[in-house]
């Protein structure tokens, strides 16, 4: 994971704020993707990967 710095949050990125049950239905319906998430805390990290894993046994 990229360290949250200055350099990594330039003009490109923005920061915001939302439900974990968000986060976890934009990753479980593919519009957001985890190479699209920088800097998360330890609440948004256990819901990508809870998503992810979650996303992945459906698939096989």
């Amino acid at each position: 994971m990229t360290p949250c710095n200055r350099q990594t949050l330039n003009d490109n990125w923005a920061q915001v704020g939302i439900p974990k049950a968000l986060l976890d239905e934009l990753i479980s319906t593919g519009v957001l993707t985890g190479d699209q998430c920088r800097c998360l805390n330890s609440i948004a990290k256990n819901v990508m990967w809870e998503s992810l894993l979650n996303t992945s046994v459906k698939v096989v």
